[in-house]
């Protein structure tokens, strides 16, 4: 995890993909066989460094549904999902000195490995979010101290084929 006050005043659940500013948009692919059940909108009202700027959260999960991935700051979506969404459920929140605009989506899109999900541009973040959580397994924490995400949080990089999953590691420095 990280700590990043004031959006992140406790340790992350989710691992942080940097890339380095770009002139062409990062392509987002589908890491697997999954279906994208939540896809979710922010819009910062009000932000210091990214005022009017809109991003994308997509939710996925495995056949069986004990594995469920997201991926945030996601600049675009790919046309093909964006023309499924419906109605959303939206709020509007702070985060700091931001006011976003949040708005979630209920869909059922199964996407296959290598299908396009969306694009990254940097310019809401310099990094794409990627949290994994495994509801068969779980990481120690107590229960009764803890929501249940924190509990199954995984290392989304264990869950890559191991050629994939060593040139992913090898990018971090140690292991």
């Amino acid at each position: 995890g990280n700590l990043n006050p004031p959006g992140h005043t406790f340790p992350t659940d989710h691992i942080y993909l940097a890339y380095e500013p770009i002139d062409e948009p990062l392509e987002l692919r589908a890491p697997g066989d999954l279906r994208i059940f939540v896809i979710r909108k922010s819009e910062y009202v009000i932000s210091s460094f990214r005022q009017g700027v809109q991003d994308f959260g997509i939710d996925l999960t495995d056949e069986a549904e004990t594995v469920r991935a997201n991926l945030s700051h996601v600049n675009a979506l790919a046309p093909q999902i964006e023309a499924q969404l419906g109605s959303g459920d939206c709020e509007t929140y702070q985060a700091g000195d931001e006011t976003i605009e949040s708005c979630q989506f209920q869909v059922a899109i199964d996407v296959l490995p290598g299908d396009a999900l969306g694009t990254l541009t940097g310019e809401s973040s310099w990094n794409l979010d990627f949290g994994l959580y495994d509801s068969d397994q779980s990481n120690g924490l107590d229960p009764s101290r803890y929501y249940e995400q924190t509990i199954t949080t995984a290392c989304p990089l264990d869950y890559f084929e191991p050629g994939i999953q060593e040139t992913l590691y090898s990018l971090l420095g140690q292991r």
